[in-house]
């Protein structure tokens, strides 16, 4: 199973955590993650993270299994139900991602 590393940076304080987790699904362009393992504070994290009205807080990049390549958090928009992570690119990325 690939794993994503995802980095969630707070400007407040110059903070990036990364959390780790499971990819469940990806088309090469949108991702799925498994957050059930993500601690209550990691699952916090990432949740201010995709909340557009908490504006120091955002997923700034993630990565795929040992690959140097980066996502850029902003060019996907987030979501979360339950134990499920969306990652899902930007429509005005995809043009870029052929």
């Amino acid at each position: 199973m690939d794993i994503a590393y995802i980095d969630i940076e707070n400007s407040r304080t110059k903070k990036v955590d990364t959390v780790k987790t499971n990819i469940l699904e990806t088309n090469g362009m949108d991702f799925k993650f498994d957050i059930s393992s993500l601690t209550n504070e990691e699952k916090k994290l990432l949740s201010d993270a995709i909340n557009k009205e908490l504006t120091y807080t955002d997923i700034e990049l993630f990565y795929v299994n040992d690959s140097n390549i980066p996502y850029f958090g902003p060019d996907y928009d987030f979501e979360i139900n339950n134990d499920i992570a969306k990652a899902i690119l930007k429509e005005k990325m995809r043009k870029f991602s052929k």
